[in-house]
């Protein structure tokens, strides 16, 4: 059983690409611009903020790759976690730069990139649940809370839309995490 977790943990740091994330980020800034927030470079911090964390991310999946054979495969799933939940915040974090109020546009679109960030982020984190949910829990809460306080019907069913969507992709989680348990055993 230990060598399966340890192959997941190995596939979770293989197809740990933070820096995919990026596009959503950047047309995140353009979107606020777009829909009405004044021409600012705040907009642009939240960006800089996620390259900094795609970067120190790629150092991690560095030291896993030179990590010597005694090492503890759940302290590297933990390293991940912990990692996930730095990527997840530093995007929560934009939500309040990116986050455009009275404009139904802006709010509907930087929710579409949030869930295609949250998909994107989903394929690798998989691997080991608790990282997942960890970069759900820090990205998508402060956009749920924005648009609660928002308030209003529509805004009220986007963030019931956002935690299901979240929900869903952690329900994936377990039959991942089997599949490549499976695929483990078989190699």
């Amino acid at each position: 059983k230990g060598s399966v977790f340890a192959g997941r943990v190995d596939i979770l740091y293989s197809l740990g690409r933070h820096y995919l994330s990026l596009p959503f980020a950047a047309l995140c800034v353009y979107a606020t611009l777009f829909g009405g927030a004044p021409p600012t470079m705040l907009p642009f911090m939240p960006l800089a903020l996620l390259i900094v964390v795609a970067i120190a991310a790629e150092q991690a999946i560095q030291a896993y790759k030179h990590r010597t054979a005694e090492d503890n495969p759940h302290m590297w799933a933990r390293r991940y976690t912990f990692v996930s939940a730095i990527a997840g915040a530093s995007w929560g974090v934009g939500v309040f730069f990116w986050y455009v109020p009275n404009s139904f546009q802006a709010e509907a679109y930087l929710c579409l990139a949030f869930m295609g960030m949250t998909a994107t982020e989903f394929i690798a984190r998989s691997a080991y649940r608790p990282a997942y949910l960890a970069h759900a829990f820090f990205s998508l809460g402060p956009l749920v809370i924005m648009l609660l306080i928002g308030g209003g019907a529509y805004r009220d069913m986007t963030a019931v839309l956002v935690v299901c969507f979240a929900a869903v992709l952690s329900s994936y989680c377990t039959g991942m995490a089997r599949l490549l348990d499976e695929s483990i055993r078989l190699k």
